[in-house]
C-alpha cells in the first residue's frame, strides 16, 4: 500500500489539513463497508503547490481521506483515517508527517497480517562424518633384538604392539630402509650409516606368532594387517614380531659404537 501525503494549498475549500493517499491492492477485499485490506505501506510526502497527485492516484483500486482534526473527519469523508488535531503553523511540514505517520500506524495496526504477538522459524542442522584413524601407541622407536646373537639360533622380538582407534576399516603397513631387508653397519657416533660398511647375510623378517610364518623385510610397503573392522572408541590393539637368525658369514664388528641396524617404517590408514 501507498500513502500519498500532500498539504492542500490555501483556497482549497477545506479547513487545514493533510491529504493521504491510501492505495491498495486490487485483488483485496473490504472486510467491512469503509474498510480495506492493505499491503506494503509507502508514505510519499508532497508540498503544497505540488503537481496534483489525485489523478494519477484515483480511479479502480484508490481512495482518499483527509487527516485532520478527529471531530471533522468522520462528518466530511465518511471513512476511518482520522488522527488527533496536529498544532502547527500554516505551512509546517512537521504537523503533516506526523499525521501521516499516525495514519499509517492505524493501517497496520487493523491488519493482522502486518501485526503478529509471536512468529516461529525453524532451522535444519547436518553433519557428515569423516573417515579416520588414531594410533593411540606404536611399537618402540628403538630396541635391541639381541647383543650376542649365536650363528645358527633365531632370534624373536617381544610383540610389537600398536593401539588404534578407528571408524572404518583399517590397515598398517611396514617397510625398511633396506632394499632387502639386510641390517647395515651404524656408527651411532656419527648417527649414520657407515660408507661401504659390512651387511648381514640374512635378512630380517616379520610375522604374527612365534611360529610364523616368516617374511623377509624390504624397502617395499608390505601389509602386517589388512581390513580390520572399525574399533568404536575404545580402540583395539594388534601386534607383530620380527627375527633374524645370524649365520657364520657375519661378521663381528668391533670398531666402539657400531652395530648392525635396520629402521622400520610403520603407515596406519583407513582402508588397508
Amino acid at each position: 500500500m501507498e500513502l500519498f501525503v500532500r498539504e492542500p494549498a490555501s483556497g482549497q475549500g477545506r479547513r487545514r489539513g493533510i491529504w493521504v493517499w491510501k492505495e491498495r491492492d486490487a485483488s483485496a477485499t473490504p472486510r467491512r463497508p469503509g474498510s480495506v485490506v492493505w499491503g506494503e505501506i509507502r508514505i510519499h510526502f508532497e508540498a503544497a503547490g505540488a503537481p496534483a497527485q489525485t489523478a494519477a492516484r484515483t480511479g479502480a483500486g484508490a481512495e482518499s481521506a483527509l487527516i485532520r482534526p478527529t471531530t471533522q473527519a468522520a462528518a466530511e469523508d465518511g471513512e476511518g483515517v482520522t488522527s488527533p488535531a496536529v498544532p502547527g503553523e500554516r505551512g509546517s511540514r512537521l504537523g503533516g508527517v506526523l499525521a501521516a505517520l499516525l495514519g499509517a500506524a492505524s493501517l497496520l495496526a487493523g491488519d493482522p497480517a502486518l501485526a503478529a504477538t509471536s512468529q516461529t522459524a525453524t532451522s535444519s542442522v547436518s553433519v557428515n562424518i569423516a573417515p579416520a584413524i588414531e594410533v593411540v601407541s606404536w611399537p618402540p622407536s628403538a630396541f635391541t633384538l639381541s647383543s650376542a646373537a649365536t650363528p645358527g639360533t633365531p632370534v624373536v622380538s617381544q610383540p610389537l604392539n600398536f593401539t588404534v582407534k578407528s571408524n572404518a576399516s583399517w590397515g598398517i603397513q611396514v617397510q625398511s630402509d633396506s632394499s632387502d631387508g639386510r641390517l647395515r653397519e651404524f656408527d651411532t657416533g656419527l648417527g649414520a650409516y657407515v660408507m661401504n660398511g659390512k651387511t648381514t647375510n640374512n635378512s630380517l623378517q616379520w610375522g604374527l606368532t612365534d611360529s610364523g610364518p616368516w617374511t623377509n623385510l624390504s624397502s617395499s610397503p608390505v601389509p602386517l594387517f589388512t581390513a580390520q573392522s572399525a574399533t568404536g572408541e575404545a580402540g583395539a590393539s594388534v601386534a607383530f614380531l620380527v627375527r633374524f637368525t645370524p649365520t657364520f658369514s657375519d661378521q663381528p664388528l668391533t670398531t666402539t659404537g657400531h652395530e648392525y641396524r635396520i629402521q622400520l617404517t610403520y603407515t596406519a590408514a583407513v582402508g588397508y
